[in-house]
């Protein structure tokens, strides 16, 4: 998690991209990793997991937040070997991290 929030960080400063970070919590305890605001407002939620083999749990704080902010773009950063699609929650691997930050 902590990897691939500090690369963000990085592209962040080094290309100036302008992106907002923060994270996402309530009070019952739900979080999301990383909530991402480009400068055109749009946000990006990402759920990081170091697992192989995504799983429904995995997408649940992602579900939760989605249900809140309905025009977010949902992502679970994992180390799969390729993206794939989980419940409606694109899987994608940390390795492509860049290509979601310039696909905005």
């Amino acid at each position: 998690e902590h990897f691939v929030i500090l690369e963000i960080l990085k592209l962040n400063s080094y290309l100036k991209l302008d992106l907002e970070l923060s994270y996402y919590r309530t009070e019952s305890g739900i979080e999301v990793d990383l909530i991402i605001e480009t400068p055109e407002r749009k946000l990006i939620a990402l759920e990081i997991k170091s697992t192989d083999g995504p799983k429904l749990n995995h997408i649940a704080s992602l579900n939760a937040f989605k249900k809140d902010y309905p025009e977010a773009h949902c992502y679970l950063i994992a180390n799969n070997p390729r993206p794939q699609l989980l419940e409606g929650v694109d899987v994608i691997p940390w390795n492509m991290i860049r290509k979601l930050i310039f696909q905005r």
